[in-house]
């Protein structure tokens, strides 16, 4: 499977997909499309579907090194940006803190991570409860990223 993204300007929304197995360099990868897209609006919320995810290869060493390398991406986001991830288990939840520990000093990007997809969807500025139609859109706007 691979990484995903889709742009939905009706909504304000660029909406991510990961598949089972993520690592470190496949987020980069994929934080790398998005904003080299030439519809990349850095004023867009955004929300990660991560409650696929259910192997994670990633340090908090290897997670500092990918952000410092993608400093000048991050750069690209000149005001406060939201991130809402969406996440499954105990170990995501963990990760993604820990990601957001070391992203949120260095960047304008502020995180907000739930297990909840009503309190996502909310907070990612949507009006559904449940992803049915969020994912209708995705399936027909989807970027593929291959998983390295």
């Amino acid at each position: 499977m691979t990484f995903e993204f889709s742009l939905h300007d009706d909504r304000n929304l660029a909406f991510f997909r990961m598949p089972a197995q993520i690592s470190v360099s496949g987020c980069a990868d994929l934080l790398r499309r998005y904003v080299e897209d030439p519809r990349f609006d850095p004023r867009r919320n955004m929300l990660t579907d991560a409650t696929g995810v259910t192997e994670i290869d990633a340090s908090f060493l290897s997670i500092i090194v990918a952000v410092e390398r993608l400093a000048p991406l991050l750069r690209r986001f000149p005001e406060k940006a939201d991130s809402v991830l969406l996440v499954a288990s105990g170990h995501s939840f963990g990760m993604a803190r820990m990601m957001q520990q070391v992203v949120e000093p260095v960047s304008t990007l502020r995180f907000h991570i739930t297990h909840d997809v009503a309190e996502a969807l909310h907070l990612a500025g949507q009006p559904d409860t449940d992803l049915d139609a969020l994912n209708a859109a995705h399936a027909a706007a989807a970027c593929p990223t291959p998983n390295p």
